[in-house]
C-alpha cells in the first residue's frame, strides 16, 4: 500500500453517494437483478469512500503507516430487510492492482466469510491466510445478503478505498434503520493488531 510515513488514521463517508440504476455497467445491474429479490423500483445503489489520512499524533509505538501489512474492513446492513447485491472492488491479484478497473478475477472465489470481526481477536480464514500476502493478493473480497468483507495487503497500491455496494433498501424501512455499520483493524507484521487505529462500527447513512 503506497502511502505516507508516520502516524495515520481513517476517514469515512458519513453518508453514501446515489449511483443511478442507468449509470451501471450492464453486467453488473444483470448479476444485482438475477435472482429476482432486488428491483430497481425498490433499491438504491450506493457509493462510499475511505480514505488514509496523516494524523497528529503516534497513539501507539506502531502506529505507523509503513508498518501495515493488512487492512480488514467490514459492511453489515442495519435492517435484515435490507440485502446487499454485490461489491466492489473484488479479488484482484497483486499483478493487477494498479489496474484503476474495479474488476472480479472469476478464477478465485472467495469463502463467504473471509474473517471473523471479534472486538478482541480477529480471527482469519485459511483462505486469507494463503492468499492475502504482497506477491498473491492484493485485496479479497466476500458479499452475502447481509455483510461484506474486504482484506487489502501491502500489495494494494492505493490509499484511496473507494467501495461500491449494491444494496436493496425497501421503501418501508425507516430513516434510522437506512444505513450500513464500516468497521476497520488493521495490522502489521505477523497480523499483530494496531488497535487504536481501527474503527468500530462507523455508520454510513443510505438515505
Amino acid at each position: 500500500m503506497d502511502g505516507f510515513e508516520g502516524p495515520f488514521r481513517f476517514e469515512l463517508d458519513a453518508e453514501g453517494t446515489v449511483l443511478p440504476w442507468e449509470t451501471l455497467d450492464p453486467t453488473i445491474k444483470a448479476e444485482l437483478l438475477s435472482d429476482g429479490n432486488i428491483s430497481q423500483e425498490s433499491s438504491k445503489v450506493y457509493l462510499f469512500k475511505m480514505a488514509v489520512m496523516p494524523n497528529d499524533y503516534r497513539i501507539e509505538k506502531h502506529h505507523d503507516w509503513q508498518k501495515v501489512s493488512r487492512l480488514f474492513v467490514q459492511a453489515t446492513v442495519g435492517h435484515d430487510s435490507m440485502k446487499l447485491g454485490g461489491i466492489s472492488p473484488r479479488n484482484k491479484k497483486a499483478a493487477n492492482a494498479r489496474q484503476l478497473d474495479m474488476g472480479f478475477d472469476g478464477r478465485l472465489e472467495a469463502e463467504a466469510n473471509l474473517f471473523s470481526m471479534a472486538k478482541v481477536k480477529l480471527v482469519l480464514s485459511n483462505f486469507i491466510k494463503k492468499n492475502a500476502t504482497a506477491d498473491r493478493m492484493a485485496v479479497l473480497s466476500s458479499c452475502t445478503k447481509k455483510i461484506a468483507q474486504w482484506v487489502y495487503s501491502s500489495a494494494w497500491p492505493f490509499i484511496d478505498f473507494k467501495k461500491y455496494v449494491y444494496v436493496a433498501v425497501p421503501d418501508l424501512i425507516p430513516a434510522d434503520q437506512r444505513y450500513l455499520k464500516v468497521s476497520i483493524k488493521v495490522v502489521r507484521k505477523g497480523n499483530i493488531e494496531i488497535t487504536q487505529a481501527g474503527v468500530h462500527e462507523h455508520t454510513v447513512h443510505l438515505a
